[in-house]
This record gives C-alpha cells, structure tokens and sequence, in this order.
C-alpha cells in the first residue's frame, strides 16, 4: 500500500497550489479521482476547503466528494444560507464544518490531507473543480 500511495503522491505534484481551471480529458479525471482516494486512504484524516459562487455549490461539491472519498459522517449542522461567495471547511477528524463569506477569485476544492507519522502522506493539492465527483 505504501508505493501506491507514494506514486499517486507523485503524480498530485503537478495539483499543489493550482491556480487556473483545470481543463481535464475523462482518462485524466479517472486518473486523479483514483490518486485523490489512493491518498486520502492512506492518510489519517482530511480536510477539505471549498470556494463557491454560494453555500449550496459549495454543500454539493461537499457531499460528492466526501462520499466519493469514502470519509465519516459529519457532524450535522444548520449551516446558513449565503447568496454571495463564500468558504467552507470540513474537517475529518473533529467532523466539524465552518461556513464563511470569501471575496477571493479562486472557485474549487483544496484537498488537505493529514498524517499523525512522518512517514505519512501530508499536503494540499488544488483547487480541483467543484464537480470532479459529480456522477461518479
């Protein structure tokens, strides 16, 4: 399991702190959905930061990633609706959201994931698009 996770480590290089739209052919979205959960499997928990023109983009992107990525429920929250754009943040391990307003450009999903190792696989990569796991 280890050089899986180091091969798809490898290959998310190119993803660390992208900041223009991704325009990617089917093969390469299969390809970085299957590096994506090669890596999150590998590692104790992640943490997910979604960019969204509103909160209800930014909760759909939410839930097909998180299904998508295999990850525990989160805490249930009444998060408020925002009609302009915004910010939010999943943690895995505390399962907790946070929900603000975001006046920057960027629009996507940054992907953190966290290791209690070393060893373990640890970084961000993104902004990927808010529907890479639409329909997945």
């Amino acid at each position: 399991m280890s050089e899986d996770w180091t091969l798809a480590e490898q290959r998310l290089q190119q993803y660390r702190c992208q900041t223009e739209d991704l325009q990617l052919s089917p093969e390469a979205v299969q390809q970085l959905r299957s590096d994506l959960h090669t890596l999150v499997t590998a590692a104790d928990f992640l943490t997910l930061g979604i960019c969204a023109e509103t909160s209800a983009i930014a909760q759909a992107a939410l839930a097909e990633y998180w299904a998508a990525l295999q990850q525990p429920a989160l805490e249930p929250t009444d998060l408020p609706a925002i009609a302009e754009p915004c910010f939010l943040k999943a943690n895995g391990r505390s399962g907790r959201l946070l929900l603000d307003t975001y006046e920057g450009a960027y629009r996507g999903v940054l992907i953190t994931v966290h290791s209690d190792l070393a060893a373990g696989p640890s970084g961000t990569y993104g902004h990927f698009p808010l529907d890479l796991f639409a329909a997945a």
